[in-house]
């Protein structure tokens, strides 16, 4: 049997890594489309977070399973903002759905993507 895997160049995890994440953003750019689930509760402390690093961000809240309409709103989304790179935060639907299709904005990438 052969098989190949690729996966992220880089993984971090564990307890206290959140707030990492504006210093990691802020090495992809300094404006960020944060893609999250309908609850903010989650995402606050994150906002928190890239502010502390100068990294502007707008949330695109991700209802339910995310469909084409959707990830053609976020994409829309990112595109009206100019964003520089995306975050995810929240369940594994949003990385899985959503940020494939937001990555290609404007058919060109975001400069990273952070999930956090």
């Amino acid at each position: 049997m052969a098989f190949e895997f690729a996966t992220a160049q880089r993984i971090i995890f564990g307890d206290g890594v959140l707030e990492q994440a504006g210093t990691l953003a802020a090495a992809f750019g300094r404006n960020a489309l944060v893609v999250a689930g309908a609850n903010r509760r989650h995402v606050e402390p994150l906002l928190a977070v890239l502010r502390a690093a100068a990294v502007d961000a707008t949330v695109y809240a991700v209802h339910g399973e995310p469909d084409v309409a959707t990830v053609a709103g976020g994409a829309a989304v990112a595109r009206e903002n100019a964003v520089d790179l995306v975050l995810s935060i929240g369940g594994g639907k949003l990385a899985r759905h959503a940020l494939p299709g937001l990555l290609a904005i404007g058919g060109g990438m975001a400069l990273g993507l952070l999930l956090v």
